[in-house]
């Protein structure tokens, strides 16, 4: 039986090369059917280092820091920076009973978020090939 979404909200803003680094540690996206949640989370944060400095929050990073993430992208290192530790994304899945939810899993971790459209199409995909797998 394949899940219909009811609701779906993004939470990442624009600056896709900023939130990988940002320390965020609340959910990025919600997508809601009838019987499950899937949440777009964060799994860890990233850290970058320079010399003795080290930074974790996006918010704390030099402005050319920044700068060089925003105009590169990902990369293991930023002249002198490097980075330390990875931030990593995941999928975990609730299913809903009455007002509650009851969690179930988390999967599929990875590096690097889509766009909002691309993400939307590939939770839909998720939710519903996870619900075959559990009713075969």
């Amino acid at each position: 039986m394949k899940e219909n979404m009811l609701y779906f909200d993004w939470y990442v803003d624009d600056r896709v090369y900023s939130l990988e680094y940002a320390g965020i540690e609340d959910d990025l996206a919600v997508f809601e059917t009838d019987n499950y949640i899937l949440y777009l989370t964060i799994v860890g944060d990233t850290l970058i280092k320079k010399d003795n400095l080290k930074y974790k929050n996006y918010d704390d990073f030099p402005l050319d820091l920044r700068e060089l993430i925003s105009k590169n992208g990902i990369q293991e290192e930023y002249g002198s920076y490097k980075v330390i530790e990875s931030c990593y994304f995941n999928y975990c899945v609730s299913k809903k009973i009455g007002d509650e939810e009851e969690f179930l899993c988390c999967f599929n971790t990875f590096n690097q978020i889509g766009s909002q459209d691309e993400e939307k199409s590939k939770m839909n995909q998720l939710i519903n090939s996870y619900i075959d797998t559990i009713n075969q």
